[in-house]
């Protein structure tokens, strides 16, 4: 019930309790519990009014406090009145800060703001400068004055932190000062190294969001150019929660159509990647059937798995394969194969060469300042070691 108040109060603009659980008052003596009783029946008639009724619901708060003996003050507001003791306290801070004659100044602020201001940890020159400030005419801000409360509140802290630590040193001998002194720096030097780390890290994970939104932008306009407004929406919308395996799906069938006209090659097994889709935590009983079956039919010879060389330059006799799955497990885990008969999908030109021969389809002569510069790494020598 408490939790529940809280979050209540946290997003409400009025002192707000949840409905009353109920209390025995014969904890109480009798000549203050009737007292108490007609207390929580006014509290409770207040409780839905604004600023101005939740300082009376402090000072009711307040007057109780002070009559109830020690542990009998926050049953009787849980069990009489439904609120948390935090939500007592805020009523009761703002009760105590702010008398009648400062209540105009601070209606127009939510009550989040004034309960900041009233609160016993807020610095009392940082209280008195708002409320100068708004009685001058200033149109303060709820998010300044909460981030002036909270920097005075942390400064407050450190300076408190920094005088308890100067009282200890002032007890300790001079060899042990030294000591402690060095420690502290050395906690600083600590702080300040995660710190410079911590903002690395964030630059590196904004450059690397800026990236992707930048080639997120790029291969939607590259869609939307190649279908039509129309049908790249209609895309979209189909395969919306599917679009990750879709373009992986669409890379490997490109694959295999780029390398139909390939000619067909020995590759010896070792050299196909079994990371990824081949690697044996993400082969499930379908392929491990199919392969059975592929492996039992006469010409499955025929259906040669379609490899992919590995753009990874430290790996160039490694090959991706892109199709045919069942036929490689059929081959290498059913079989025993050494060797595979392979296409290999050739490389993807460059931009620039592919510019260069449009250039010379057109009967064009390509500028020696834009002479393409075809991909220096050696054609990977099949059946070569990996």
């Amino acid at each position: 019930m408490a939790h529940e108040t809280e979050q209540e109060l946290s997003s409400s603009t009025s002192l707000v309790p949840v409905r009353a659980a109920g209390y025995d008052y014969s904890a109480i003596p009798p000549e203050v519990a009737e007292a108490q009783r007609e207390r929580a029946t006014r509290i409770l008639g207040l409780s839905r009014r604004g600023l101005e009724l939740t300082v009376e619901i402090g000072r009711e708060l307040l007057a109780a406090q002070q009559e109830l003996e020690h542990g009998q003050f926050l049953p009787w507001v849980e069990g009489a009145l439904g609120l948390s003791k935090s939500a007592a306290y805020r009523a009761m801070d703002v009760a105590d800060r702010f008398g009648p004659e400062q209540l105009p100044v601070i209606q127009g602020l939510p009550l989040e703001v004034v309960y900041k201001l009233a609160a016993r940890s807020t610095p009392e020159p940082v209280r008195a400068s708002v409320l100068r400030r708004i009685s001058e005419g200033e149109a303060v801000k709820s998010e300044v004055v909460l981030e002036e409360v909270r920097t005075a509140v942390e400064d407050a802290k450190k300076k408190a932190a920094e005088q308890k630590e100067a009282a200890r040193l002032a007890k300790l001998t001079p060899e042990e000062q030294a000591d402690a002194k060095n420690k502290a720096k050395a906690k600083e030097r600590r702080k300040a190294d995660r710190a410079r780390k911590e903002a690395e890290e964030q630059r590196k994970r904004d450059e690397r969001r800026r990236f992707e939104l930048a080639e997120a932008e790029a291969g939607a306009e590259i869609l939307v150019n190649a279908l039509g407004p129309n049908a790249a929406a209609l895309f979209a919308q189909r395969f919306e929660g599917a679009f990750v395996n879709v373009m992986a799906a669409t890379a490997n069938l490109a694959g295999v159509r780029r390398a139909e006209n390939e000619p067909i090659t020995s590759l010896r097994i070792d050299q196909i990647d079994r990371t990824g889709r081949l690697h044996r935590w993400h082969i499930n009983e379908d392929d491990q059937e199919k392969a059975q079956a592929i492996a039992a039919d006469v010409g499955f010879e025929s259906q040669a798995p379609v490899l992919t060389v590995s753009q990874d330059p430290r790996r160039p006799t490694v090959f991706n394969l892109v199709s045919d799955v069942g036929t490689f497990l059929a081959l290498a885990d059913v079989l025993k194969r050494d060797e595979a008969e392979v296409r290999i999908v050739p490389p993807l030109p460059t931009p620039r060469a592919e510019e260069t021969a449009k250039l010379k389809a057109k009967g064009k002569k390509t500028p020696a300042s834009k002479e393409v510069e075809t991909d220096p790494s050696p054609t990977p020598e099949v059946g070569a070691d990996a």
